[in-house]
């Protein structure tokens, strides 16, 4: 007696696979086994976070492309969530969407919110016609010996 192919729908990773499939096109050999592949199939991930790192790395291509260098993953990742990405994602994002669908529904989305946000009004007190001065972090520690923290960590502990 033969044993039977698991069918697909008795797999326990089919939404994991597919989304794995999806994330790999056109970095894996198709039908060729892949043991990164694998192993991310079965990871204990979120397929929400998984999409959310694709829709990451494509910010991270476009906007590396646009400038002609490689933004680098903390800068990709600072952008998404500062220029309102991440909370476009938090809202539109639904369990089985397509990486391509969510990312192009997210940058709409921020997109067309810039294009209706009123431009950012400058209002001058002072009289001297000079720019009011904004706090600044300290690039030292300070004199009681605790470090300072970074732009990006005070960021993100408010977000």
């Amino acid at each position: 007696m033969t044993a039977q192919p698991t069918q697909d729908r008795d797999d326990p990773y089919r939404e994991n696979r597919q989304l794995i499939e999806e994330i790999c096109q056109g970095c894996c050999v198709p039908g060729k086994y892949c043991t990164l592949k694998e192993i991310l199939i079965r990871s204990p991930k979120d397929l929400r976070t998984m999409v959310q790192i694709k829709c990451i790395e494509k910010l991270k291509y476009e906007r590396s492309a646009a400038l002609g260098t490689d933004i680098g993953w903390q800068r990709a990742s600072d952008i998404w969530i500062l220029e309102g990405y991440a909370e476009a994602f938090g809202r539109l994002y639904r369990r089985g969407m397509k990486v391509d669908t969510i990312y192009a529904s997210v940058v709409k989305s921020v997109e067309t919110a810039k294009q209706l946000s009123p431009p950012p009004v400058s209002h001058n007190p002072s009289s001297d016609g000079a720019q009011p001065k904004t706090p600044s972090l300290p690039t030292s520690p300070s004199n009681s010996g605790a470090a300072s923290a970074a732009p990006s960590d005070t960021t993100r502990a408010a977000g």
